[in-house]
């Protein structure tokens, strides 16, 4: 799922082409704080705007090299201005840009002071620039005292797929993070009834995203080698661990053992079934080879038969024959006689 963002703008600059309209526009994200986003739109936006409207735009956002696009596919005049070469940033309320998106859990969480952090990536198609494939490892945080998110403390793992929804903080144009409003777990059997509203920001500062950052830019820009080191020194080191880690410890290695177990004796049963089938199909085998000989004999049976009866009939045919002959050679030496009596 792309990443959808929805932020009013000032446009500064805009291109037209055949097929789309192009430009560049800025928002104010904090005060005298300005921040610029590369727009595209197609020409079949049936809103049309020109350089300084402040527009109101929701479409597919990316962040490409530190810099954000947007394709607007709906758009909002917000206000008209008549005038293109002047920029008053009194006519430009502060916002910044409200995002929701489909990440995987790539850390977890970790408690910063009052703030609470993990982190998240996802890869997008940027199709202001053509690119695809963009990785966008992204920090996802929210004050601790905001009990809507407690869930996340026993439910959330590496890896696994979120829906996260909030409000978009570049941090020094490099580090990526989100103010969580709503963090929904895919495919997720527990429904957690919680009231949202994710129109509003937060009136918490936070005071230590800038710390936050520069913990997670020092960690992603360690060697290899010390990460490895890092991570195996983490995942080892049990001498820390607090005894609920070693009962799970404990109990993670007992349930491995039983699905070896298990597997083993799966396996076992396989082989049974395997035997079985074998022992069945020697069975039909040999009982196909009897049916065939018996069938056979059957065959040779009928053909000596049937060679018994002609052999049979002939005989019955020659003595036939030569009972006619001395039948006949019998008349004639009647006949003779009889003529010699005469």
């Amino acid at each position: 799922m792309p990443i959808h963002a929805s932020i009013v703008v000032f446009i500064t600059t805009k291109n037209e082409n055949n097929a789309f309209t192009q430009g560049m526009a800025q928002y104010q994200s904090s005060e005298n704080t300005f921040a610029t986003v590369h727009w595209k739109r197609f020409n079949d936006l049936k809103v049309d705007f020109s350089v300084g409207d402040i527009v109101s735009v929701a479409g597919k956002f990316v962040i490409e090299n530190s810099e954000q696009f947007i394709t607007i596919a709906s758009a909002t005049i917000v206000n008209k201005e008549n005038s293109k070469d002047e920029f008053d940033a009194q006519l430009i309320s502060l916002n910044t840009p409200h995002v929701m998106f489909n990440v995987t859990v790539t850390r977890d969480l970790k408690t910063s002071g009052d703030t609470v952090h993990f982190g998240v990536e996802t890869h997008e198609y940027n199709s202001c620039t053509g690119n695809r494939d963009i990785h966008m490892p992204i920090t996802v945080f929210y004050p601790v005292q905001r009990s809507r998110f407690n869930h996340l403390s026993s439910n959330l793992k590496i890896n696994k797929p979120l829906m996260v929804s909030g409000f978009l903080h570049l941090i020094k144009t490099t580090v990526i993070m989100v103010e969580a409003t709503d963090v929904d777990f895919l495919k997720q059997e527990t429904n957690y009834n919680i009231t949202k509203n994710p129109f509003q920001t937060t009136t918490h500062s936070f005071t230590n995203l800038d710390r936050i950052a520069e913990e997670i830019h020092a960690t992603t820009s360690l060697p290899i080698k010390e990460k490895n080191k890092l991570l195996n020194t983490n995942d080892f080191n049990t001498d820390n661990t607090n005894p609920e880690t070693k009962n799970d410890l404990t109990d993670k290695t007992s349930q491995d053992s039983d699905n070896d177990e298990q597997e083993q004796k799966t396996k076992t049963e396989c082989g049974l079934e395997e035997d079985e089938i074998e022992e069945n199909s020697t069975q039909k085998k040999t009982e196909r080879g009897k049916r065939k000989t018996y069938q056979s004999r059957n065959n040779d049976n009928d053909e000596i038969n049937q060679l018994s009866d002609t052999n049979n009939n002939l005989k019955r045919k020659k003595n036939k024959n030569k009972n006619e002959t001395e039948i006949k050679t019998y008349e004639k030496k009647i006949k003779n006689k009889k003529k010699i009596n005469t």
